[in-house]
């Protein structure tokens, strides 16, 4: 079944329009099927057909329609459910609730970036439209009510439509078509904007001024009024022709590394895979090891990057060891965090699903099953994504275009030296070497030579160019003619050109001494890029002969510095990596005894730094951020031959990490691993680790397992004798009570115990995070006294440290005090200040809930414009980390935004829907009680219906909601 309301009511069954001969009846129909397949109670349905003077026998007529109407379109489409009706239909069955889908999706289209999608979805919602809708229905209120809202949406789709051709480069083809519009809705502002960024970037200034005066004449007539702020400054950008009404679309976004090294030849191989990339949505880079792919693929990525509108991502497996990381190793590539609910798969089939991509796989080799099957997914659930793969074979997957990549290529033996330098092996080595292009004679001819010794492979081209530093070409020449036998009758390979590359790496290994050998071998356990006391502590590399060994590696070019813009600019001391071949050949090489003692150095050594850093300071989240790939690898291996108690030592410091960056589904899987079987392990440790868990746990909705966590936790805390761990502990039951259900006044005993059991010495402490806790409950209950005084002590203790971790909620705090008591002007200040702190130690939480109190400072001293682009970010960033309880203050906010705007409608469905996550403090009642007022006073009757649709909404519903006001 099919139902239309956007014209004449009409229905349509398995093809063929049913004839449904009253209006009552097509009333009945269409108030059923704008609840979309939902319960509709009786009282709706009687206030849908007679409005507000029902008939005494209305229920018992109600009755007798559903009956016709249920011999009209056929048995089994109208059913019975607790008391009420639903029709058997889907959203997509409804015009009207597909128009709406459209509408709310074309918004975040615009949001994302893609005009060009928004624009068919505009097109899409108004092609539905057959006329006036609801038409054929005089009287009731399913006409009343909707019909201006309807308007009002398809006004705004056009809005969006017109802004997503304007953003589309389209100016002069939109002019006539925003003419007609405004000859139609001459009051409509947004229109007459349209109207003038087009004239103006079509060339016609003048015109773009005269149509300004022509809304400002019809303002002044119809209404007495001036346009708006926004319209004229716009007439003021126009006037001093101000480049920022010219259109400038934003740059794809993109992941890619710093290239470490120039490009060098392979221009002709570089252009082929851009035309397999454009005719093709899977290419795949083959061949051995150290021919070029990863390079090749760089280069190539970087060149593409504004080709793709919605960016080009890079995903590294070289130091991914577990087939099930990959997903979130690509994940985390894409920017797609853990979602509240469903798979990390499904959150990536999400994002791809309407977004043009390029996303780059290096290095599938060793993971080709796995590799394959998240790309053969992405491929499927993303229409618009290409894939650029490298990988020692191909991946065998339908409309996979392989290319095979052969070596560079080597001059002949009778090349002139002109042939030679024209070379793209010659090239390569003169590059990495630094010998002058110009060099002609033996030199230039002993290159071409080991150029053809190594068959044009350029890792290995590499590794011997890096020699040049102490010995001449032709040295190297005589050295390589001496090199060990073939390695393929060995090793069984049959391709010249991987022999190549392990006789290269071979002969550099021989050249090393029994030191530099052991060093080299040992930092094959990194997985990652590494800084100099990781090289002292795992490779044994102490001593200053040690430290000269790993120099000459780095000389030698077995071990590459990494370029400082790839690595954290911010943080002192250089940081080294292997390349994978390289990381690989010298993994081969480490005997299985060194293999174990080695990597127990390594786990050990990241163990005992997680135990030091404080992940709450600045400089510690950044470390452990930075070291993320080696700390992964350091817990793989102490969860599989550590007891649990070592490894446990891990927790506090990577729960916090993950918690504070927002991935929360993987904080909680980290935690209930390493608590998995760790009864063993000292009470106050398995307590801290149960703390780090519950904070997940409560702001992803998980209230009860966060309390109960709690419970144990604090049993534990009891039994070690730890103070600090049970201030820890009453601090987060404070927050449970007071986030989870807003019961303040049973949380603040929570809070004012933790500070009496506390250590006053111990400045940023539990101690400190309490009060902040306490002030927190305090304000939001609206009770101000002493919080200026309290919030003082705090930021006198925080002052002499780099906590800002709890510098974001002392400022989160202030401006939420701010509010309370009126100094609106002060709110915005204090919460940016927040969001500083927040963003130097990446915490997402604190970041988002500052960003709530920015927006909501802004819409407290009248700043609606200001006020959106804070409170769309903290939503949206609520919902990307999972944060529910967060995404419910923003979602409260962004309704009193929408009160604030007149969209009464789309108000109450954003309250409807905070409520559901958040609970709405006294302080948020009183400071929006106005504005809800005007919601109540706007809807009357229907506004617990639009309150209900928002108690129904998901929180990505929500979310997509917030972006209607946008447009207008």
């Amino acid at each position: 079944m099919r139902v239309a309301i956007l014209g004449p009511v009409e229905c349509t069954v398995n093809g063929s329009v049913v004839l449904i001969g009253t209006g009552k009846e097509r009333a009945l129909l269409a108030a059923l099927a704008l609840h979309g397949g939902r319960r509709v109670a009786p009282e709706r349905l009687i206030d849908a057909l007679w409005g507000d003077d029902p008939p005494p026998t209305a229920r018992r007529t109600l009755g007798t329609h559903i009956s016709r109407l249920r011999r009209v379109i056929g048995d089994g489409w109208i059913g019975n459910e607790n008391g009420g009706f639903v029709l058997g239909v889907e959203r997509d069955d409804v015009d009207v609730l597909q128009f709406e889908d459209l509408v709310d999706a074309t918004a975040v289209a615009l949001d994302s970036g893609r005009p060009d999608v928004a624009s068919r979805q505009a097109k899409r919602a108004l092609d539905l439209w057959r006329g006036e809708p609801l038409a054929d229905l005089t009287d009731g209120a399913v006409s009343a009510g909707s019909r201006a809202r309807l308007d009002e949406l398809r006004g705004l789709a056009l809005d969006r439509r017109i802004a997503a051709e304007l953003a589309l480069g389209h100016h002069d083809q939109v002019v006539g078509e925003i003419e007609a519009a405004i000859a139609e809705a001459p009051l409509r502002e947004p229109l007459w904007r349209s109207l003038v960024l087009a004239l103006y970037r079509s060339g016609r200034q003048v015109d773009a001024l005269r149509a300004v005066a022509r809304l400002r004449a019809v303002l002044a007539d119809e209404l007495g009024l001036e346009p708006s702020q926004a319209l004229a400054d716009i007439e003021q950008h126009i006037l001093r022709q101000d480049p920022r009404l010219d259109l400038t679309p934003p740059k794809p976004p993109n992941n890619l590394p710093v290239a470490s090294s120039s490009f060098v030849g392979r221009v002709r191989d570089a252009r082929g895979i851009e035309a397999d990339l454009s005719r093709c949505r899977l290419v795949t880079l083959t061949g051995p090891p150290g021919v070029g792919k990863s390079r090749l693929a760089l280069e190539v990525a970087h060149r593409l990057v504004e080709s793709f509108s919605d960016g080009v991502f890079w995903v590294d497996l070289a130091a991914v060891r577990d087939p099930a990381a990959i997903v979130a190793q690509s994940a985390g590539a894409l920017g797609v965090n853990e979602p509240r609910s469903g798979s990390l798969h499904e959150a990536i089939d999400a994002f791809v699903r309407t977004r043009e991509l390029l996303v780059v796989f290096d290095n599938c080799e060793h993971l080709i099953v796995a590799a394959t099957g998240l790309i053969r997914r992405l491929l499927e659930h993303g229409p618009s994504v290409t894939v650029l793969a490298s990988s020692r074979v191909r991946l065998a997957l339908a409309g996979e275009c392989a290319v095979p990549l052969s070596p560079l290529a080597t001059p002949g033996v009778e090349a002139s030296d002109r042939d030679l330098i024209a070379s793209d092996a010659v090239q390569l080595f003169l590059d990495r070497s630094g010998t002058s292009r110009d060099d002609g004679g033996g030199d230039l001819h002993a290159v071409a030579e080991i150029c053809r010794r190594l068959d044009g492979v350029p890792l290995a081209i590499e590794l011997v160019a890096a020699r040049t530093t102490y010995l001449s070409p032709g040295d190297l020449l005589a050295r390589l003619a001496d090199r060990f036998e073939s390695l393929a009758a060995a090793h069984g390979l049959a391709d010249p050109r991987y022999d190549s590359l392990h006789e290269a790496l071979d002969w550099s290994y021989r050249l090393l001494s029994p030191g530099q050998r052991a060093v080299f071998e040992r930092l094959s356990v990194f997985p990652a890029s590494f800084d100099l006391d990781a090289v002292h502590a795992v490779a044994a590399a102490e001593s200053d002969e040690r430290l000269d060994d790993f120099g000459h590696l780095v000389d030698a070019s077995l071990v590459d510095p990494v370029d400082q813009e790839v690595s954290c600019p911010e943080h002192q001391g250089r940081r080294f990596r292997m390349l994978e071949s390289i990381r690989r050949y010298a993994a081969d090489r480490m005997q299985t005894g060194a293999e174990r003692e080695t990597r127990r150095r390594h786990a050990d050594h990241y163990r005992s730094l997680t135990r030091e850093v404080s992940p709450s300071a600045t400089t510690g989240l950044a470390w452990l951020q930075r070291e993320d790939a080696n700390l992964r690898v350091a817990v793989a291996w102490s969860l599989e031959h550590d007891d649990r108690a070592t490894t446990l030592e891990f927790a506090d410091a990577l729960g916090a990490a993950w918690f504070q960056r927002g991935d929360l589904g993987g904080c909680r899987r980290l935690l209930d691993k390493m608590l998995e079987g760790a009864t063993g392990a000292p009470p106050g440790m398995r307590g801290v680790a149960m703390l780090r868990q519950a904070w997940p746990l409560m702001l992803a909705g998980e209230g009860e397992r966060a309390w109960q966590t709690l419970d144990a936790a604090a049993e534990l805390a009891s039994e070690a004798g730890d103070g600090e761990l049970a201030c820890g502990i009453l601090m987060a039951r404070g927050h449970a009570l007071l986030l989870g259900i807003g019961a303040i006044d049973a949380a603040i005993p929570f809070y004012e115990d933790a500070i009496a059991i506390s250590d006053p010495s111990k400045a940023g402490s539990a101690r400190t995070s309490a009060q902040l806790g306490l002030a927190q409950a305090l304000v939001v209950a609206d009770r101000p006294e002493g919080l200026d005084r309290l919030l003082a002590e705090v930021e006198c203790q925080l002052s002499a440290g780099e906590d800002d971790d709890l510098l974001a909620h002392l400022w989160m705090d202030r401006a939420l005090l701010a509010w309370c008591v009126g100094d609106d002007e002060a709110v915005v200040a204090a919460a940016q200040r927040g969001c500083e702190h927040a963003r130097l130690v990446g915490n997402t939480s604190w970041e988002q809930i500052n960003l709530a109190a920015v927006g909501i400072g802004e819409l407290a001293v009248g700043a609606t414009d200001r006020a959106e682009m804070p409170l769309l970010r903290a939503a949206k960033l609520a919902l990307d980390s999972g944060n529910v309880m967060q995404l419910g203050v923003a979602l409260q906010g962004l309704a009193a935004l929408s009160a604030a705007r007149g969209d009464a409608p789309t108000a109450a469905r954003l309250l409807g829907s905070g409520q559901q996550l958040a609970p709405l403090w006294p302080l948020m009642q009183r400071r929006l009680g106005p504005y809800l007022a005007f919601v109540r006073g706007e809807l009357g009757d229907s506004y617990e219906i639009e309150v209900e649709r928002g108690h129904n909404l998901t929180p990505e519903q929500a979310v997509a909601l917030t972006l209607l006001p946008r447009a207008r």
